[in-house]
């Protein structure tokens, strides 16, 4: 081990070239970035509100009376057509049932089968659902009701 020497000595400091060079990397690329709103110039751009054409005063009166005829609707309503959805038919006793159901929870008395039956013909009116009479064996003929295509959207 006597003529043996390394070349390099090995030191446990650490070397200042190395972080050096890296600072000097560090601020030439701080320095040759551009900033994005340096590149942009703004300009002022008016605005206006575009006005609605035939066919789009058309639409929007027509969504708006859409939206009035839910509002208009009762609570009991929405219960008797959902029902009718549910089963795409229904006699009027299962309506009365299925309104009942749905008022009963809530405190409310229950309706009568005439009161159902003026619910039910108000809708009719209104080409909501639609009525038709079925003779059954025993009871004679009694009334069914479905939903028309009104009546489907109101519900979607």
């Amino acid at each position: 081990m006597s003529g043996l020497q390394p070349e390099k000595q090995i030191s446990l400091r650490p070397q200042k070239k190395q972080t050096q060079n890296t600072e000097n990397q560090e601020d030439k690329k701080s320095t040759d970035k551009v900033v994005a709103r340096d590149l942009v110039k703004l300009r002022h751009v008016e605005t206006r509100i575009q006005k609605p054409t035939g066919l789009s005063e058309i639409l929007k009166e027509h969504i708006k009376k859409e939206a009035e005829s839910k509002e208009k609707l009762s609570q009991d309503a929405f219960a008797a057509i959902s029902a009718i959805k549910d089963s795409k038919r229904l006699f009027l006793e299962r309506i009365l049932i299925v309104v009942n159901q749905s008022r009963v929870p809530l405190g409310k008395e229950p309706l009568t089968i005439t009161d159902v039956r003026n619910l039910m013909h108000e809708l009719e009116q209104k080409e909501i659902v639609k009525v038709n009479t079925v003779a059954t064996e025993g009871l004679g003929p009694r009334e069914v009701y479905s939903l028309t295509e009104k009546g489907n959207e109101l519900l979607e």
